[in-house]
């Protein structure tokens, strides 16, 4: 059984997305031969500052088989050690044991599932008590339980099996918490969760709740404890006159509690696993409400759940870009860091992430450590510095960071040890170039790829390929010289992804104007304008803009649920010529008893040859799938994974949660009609809502052209293509006349009428195609605030772009009545309550806050049907409200999945196709709501 962030029974829970599933052909190939070493490599550190620390492996002669919990007992030298799989071991905390010895084995009574967590009595080195969290049975009113045990008298620690007694029981299977801890008070306090798989949330109504024992922390007294009274209820708990509460009740409100500690205060503090979007930290005082399931972090989740008592605030919220299993720490007080004496340490069970959190909760959480171990517990030792168990077998402690500093990073490509010759980009000895089936769309630039192992290491293929820790990927991006000259290209961008120590880390290289070197760029990319050679042009020049990519922005894509390395697989390999999978077996790369075959094949969307829906959704799965699948990040329900079936992408004659660009009638996919498609519009306009959001500006005359046809194809009679307009006044005309003449260019005099009239949608679905004199300088993505907060807005002209259908879309979800509601709260009075600089920090970032009543949410009917809207009412009867006010009913039992989006409906970007007085002026006029 391993840990799952969502669906089973271990504590966290996270389904590894796996983007790629294989099929074994056979298990005879015989090893390729030896491959040409890789010595050269200087990708090494991080041009960041090194984190404050990082994590040592110690007890390495020990290897345990998935731990969870640790505790150091001083009384006795020796280190204790829970496995999820029953067993407590023991072993002397001394430099270098060579074994580890059985204290207590709960796997050998039947039925048994997991043990969770364990304590020592605060007076055990006289009565012997030990406590231990376990689980025996799932979906059993008994089934999980805490027990007291007494150690054993003897030489070796030992624990009496046959000395259980059972103190407390609860509902087993889901999600069963379970810490352990004495308190200052000398309570036992013990944390449980909501007892429930993820879909749909907290679906026992337990989380609001004061009549069971779930989801919530426990504290009894535990002090004499007999069969006939294993506990007593402090007369001091918050809610033991109330009428109809579970009187052990301490706090509340809470979905999976993992691990738990009593700060110098006396206040208990916990990390709690998130559902979709939020992991949190909590501090806990007597009553609190974590707010499970109404809330989630700052997110309405279930409105139509009423909190018995007032809803506590988290001192720490991570989205899950950063954390996505919580593991709760404990307060350092060790002297190696000085700075973080007092502090709260916590990690990620997911990310490996580790952060310090002041202990008045005064400051953000700062991350000290990235660590690519599976944090599930945190342990003070003896010399009460603070030691980590890694799920995956391992015991560390927090040690400072000696990582490379920030000079030693290669500045240049040329230093990085991955070229020969750089300016020819030959590969030095050992790297070797690959391609792939279908790569993704790049602004019209050629790209070539290779991979770096360091050695002669090699890879391993599979379901989740396996890369040594240094390997390292670069892919040179090379635009055209000329228009008439494709095949003479000039390199613009060197990207590199390279796993370090602490994961997968991507880096962008700006390549000068003489084409010799290329430079690294800064952490916050960048974008820039700048001369291409044309000889083609009159003065020999042509402008070209391109952004680089900020370093955040690389995890974006490269993430855990695609599997981070996004190309290299089998279903980018197997059909990529000599470079692809089978090559690189025989050339000693890829090294595997098994060759695996993909159960899906990419094909280039260009190979005319094969079947059209291949090379559609393998256009798809390139360029949109890397968010738009489950977890990965994508801000509505829609899935483009050609590893998914058709009938399950939640896209074909769906509606457009994000907007529908004033198209009639509009599908995010509609069968038949690419001009009525949202996601078409989204891939060809060069303006707000243009999609993949990063990595290209423009769109792919020949992907749109193939995406195009086989949405005409959807349709049970296919439709000819819709007839070109006599006018371009409208986005449906301009679609219209894409459709008909991609992936050709539109006729000149259509792009200039589209470029003059005043329909924004129209213009940005034309301005790719515009000529030099006609481009407009837009802000694009890499937005300055200070440049548009400098200059001086007309507010008639800022009124006119908020109204127009087809500019930044502002009146399509605002009014500026007040309480006029659409699909965003009403502006009325906005510039009297914030300043210019907050209110245009809302426009670039308007997922930071999102109000919780205008939380969208997506999901599914148990027949498969999709449903979507704001969530009104949840009780028997879920009420969604839609984007136009109507209000859609469905029967909560009949309602198989439903969350809230990871983003805000209002889209990132809306300046992106606005010059910088645009932007000023419709600042302007929200700033002169009052």
């Amino acid at each position: 059984m391993s840990p799952t962030r969502r669906y089973s029974r271990p504590p966290h829970a996270l389904v590894l997305g796996q983007a790629f599933i294989f099929a074994v052909l056979g298990s005879t190939q015989p090893l390729a031969a030896e491959r040409t070493a890789w010595t050269g490599s200087k990708v090494v550190g991080s041009p960041e500052p090194p984190s404050l620390a990082r994590v040592e492996r110690i007890f390495g002669q020990l290897t345990f088989t998935k731990p969870l919990d640790a505790l150091h007992d001083a009384t006795r030298h020796r280190w204790w050690i829970a496995l999820e799989s029953g067993q407590l071991l023991t072993f002397p905390d001394a430099d270098n044991p060579r074994k580890t010895d059985l204290a207590l084995d709960l796997a050998a009574q039947k039925p048994f599932a997991q043990l969770l967590g364990f304590t020592f009595d605060p007076d055990h080195v006289r009565n012997g008590y030990v406590y231990v969290a376990y689980v025996r049975q799932g979906d059993q009113p008994d089934g999980s339980r805490v027990s007291r045990f007494k150690l054993l008298d003897g030489a070796g620690p030992r624990i009496d099996p046959a000395s259980e007694l059972v103190i407390l029981t609860w509902l087993g299977g889901g999600h069963n918490g379970c810490s352990l801890k004495f308190g200052p008070d000398g309570m036992l306090y013990v944390s449980t969760g909501d007892g429930a798989s993820p879909e749909p949330p907290d679906a026992r109504n337990t989380g609001q709740s004061l009549d069971d024992l779930l989801s919530a922390i426990l504290r009894i007294d535990v002090r004499d404890a007999t069969p006939a009274a294993p506990y007593r209820i402090p007369k001091d708990n918050p809610f033991i006159q109330r009428t109809g509460a579970r009187p052990e009740i301490w706090a509340y409100g809470f979905r999976n509690p993992w691990r738990t500690a009593f700060a110098p205060d006396g206040a208990l503090w916990l990390g709690d696993v998130g559902w979709e979007l939020w992991e949190t930290v909590h501090r806990v005082t007597a009553g609190y409400n974590g707010g499970w399931s109404r809330v989630e972090g700052p997110l309405l989740v279930r409105p139509d759940l009423l909190a018995p008592t007032p809803i506590g605030k988290p001192i720490a919220a991570h989205g899950h870009h950063e954390a996505a299993s919580i593991t709760g720490g404990l307060f350092y007080s060790g002297s190696t860091f000085p700075s973080l004496r007092g502090t709260y340490l916590y990690g990620d069970w997911e990310t490996g992430k580790i952060w310090s959190l002041a202990g008045d909760a005064t400051h953000a959480p700062v991350e000290i450590a990235d660590t690519n171990i599976r944090v599930v517990s945190f342990a003070s030792g003896p010399d009460r510095e603070m030691y980590v168990v890694d799920y995956q077998g391992g015991f560390y402690r927090i040690v400072p960071n000696d990582a490379a500093p920030q000079g030693k990073f290669p500045r240049r490509l040329s230093e990085t040890g991955l070229f020969s010759d750089t300016p020819r980009q030959l590969p030095a000895p050992g790297v070797v170039a690959y391609g792939i089936a279908a790569g993704r769309w790049h602004d019209g630039a050629d790209a070539s790829r290779w991979i770096a192992v360091p050695g002669r290491a090699t890879v391993t293929p599979g379901p989740n390929y396996s890369f040594p820790p240094g390997t390292v990927f670069a892919k040179t991006l090379s635009l055209p010289r000329a228009a008439k000259e494709p095949s003479r290209t000039v390199p613009v961008e060197t990207q590199l992804l390279h796993l370090s120590p602490d994961g997968w880390r991507g880096y962008s290289y700006r390549w000068n104007a003489s084409g010799t070197d290329a430079d690294l760029v800064g952490p916050a990319g960048e974008s820039v304008t700048f001369p291409f050679p044309d000889p083609n042009s009159l003065d020999g020049t042509r402008s070209r803009s391109w952004t680089f990519p900020a370093r955040s922005d690389c995890l974006r894509c490269h993430n855990l649920w695609p599997g981070f390395v996004l190309g290299f697989n089998s279903s980018q390999l197997a059909d990529a010529g000599p470079s692809g999978l089978r090559g690189l077996v025989t050339g000693g790369l890829v090294v595997s008893n098994e060759f695996c075959k993909p159960t899906f094949q990419l094909i280039s969307p260009t190979d005319a040859s094969a079947p059209l829906e291949t090379r559609a959704r393998s256009w798809l799965h390139a360029n949109c799938a890397p968010c738009h699948r489950f977890g990965a990040g994508g801000a509505v329900a829609a899935r483009f994974g050609a590893d998914e079936p058709l009938a399950k992408l939640n896209v074909i004659d769906a509606k457009p949660a994000r907007g529908d660009f004033g198209l009639p009638d509009a599908r995010i996919i509609a069968p038949g009609h690419p001009e009525r498609s949202a996601a078409w519009y989204r891939i060809n306009t060069t303006g707000a809502g243009h999609m993949p959001p990063l990595g290209s500006r423009r769109p792919d005359p020949t992907g749109s052209r193939v995406l195009a046809d086989w949405i005409r194809s959807l349709s049970p009679t296919p439709a000819p293509p819709a007839k070109r307009p006599e006018s371009v006044a409208s986005a449906i005309e301009a679609l219209r006349w894409l459709d008909a003449t991609l992936p050709s260019a539109p006729p000149a005099g259509v792009v200039r009428t589209a470029l003059a009239g005043t329909n924004a949608a129209a213009r940005d679905l034309m301005a790719a195609y515009a000529p030099p004199e006609l481009q407009r300088d837009t802000l694009g993505e890499n937005i300055e605030p200070a440049r548009i907060l400098a200059l001086t807005g007309d507010i008639s002209h800022g009124r006119q772009l908020f109204l127009s259908d087809s500019g930044p879309g502002c009146a399509r979800c605002h009014r500026v009545e007040p309480g006029a509601i659409l699909a965003g709260p009403s502006l009325a009075g906005l510039g009297g309550r914030q300043d210019r600089p907050t209110i245009l920090d809302s426009v670039l970032n308007p997922s930071a806050q999102v109000a919780p009543e205008f939380q969208w949410h997506e999901g599914e009917l148990t027949d498969g049907t999709p449903v979507s809207g704001f969530v009104v009412s949840r009780t028997a009867l879920i009420e969604l409200r839609q984007q136009d006010g109507s209000i859609q009913r469905h029967e909560a039992a009949r309602v198989k999945r439903l969350s809230p989006t990871a983003s805000s409906l209002m889209p990132e970007g809306l300046l992106a196709s606005l010059t910088a007085q645009e932007a000023a002026d419709l600042l302007a006029y929200l700033a002169s709501l009052r």
